[in-house]
């Protein structure tokens, strides 16, 4: 009788013993892979250009210029966008003629 009462614990024991082993030869693998990102990415950081920053007021665009920046862009982007719902409408043209043939 006095054996079944330490089966439980010795078994409870063996298990947890044997989920540490497992989680500690996963963790090595995943230090692994993470002592690799991390000198990628150093490397990445270290190879990056550095930014030029705007020293003095006088390097930075008016409001009027600014303005005229933006404008150019958003004009821009409406056209792209606009050229792209053309190709779509042309696509869908194209699909329906095809279907009812």
């Amino acid at each position: 009788m006095g054996i079944y009462v330490w089966l439980l614990p010795v078994a409870s024991g063996f298990f947890f013993l044997v989920a540490l082993v497992y989680l500690g030869n996963k963790s090595k693998g995943l230090n692994h892979q993470l002592e690799k990102f991390n000198r990628r990415k150093a490397k990445f950081i270290q190879d990056l250009p550095k930014a030029e920053s705007i020293e003095t007021r006088s390097e930075l665009p008016t409001l009027p210029a600014a303005k005229a920046n933006r404008r150019v862009v958003l004009d821009a982007r409406t056209k792209k966008r606009e050229a792209k719902q053309r190709r779509l409408v042309e696509h869908l043209k194209d699909l329906q003629a095809k279907e009812s043939e």
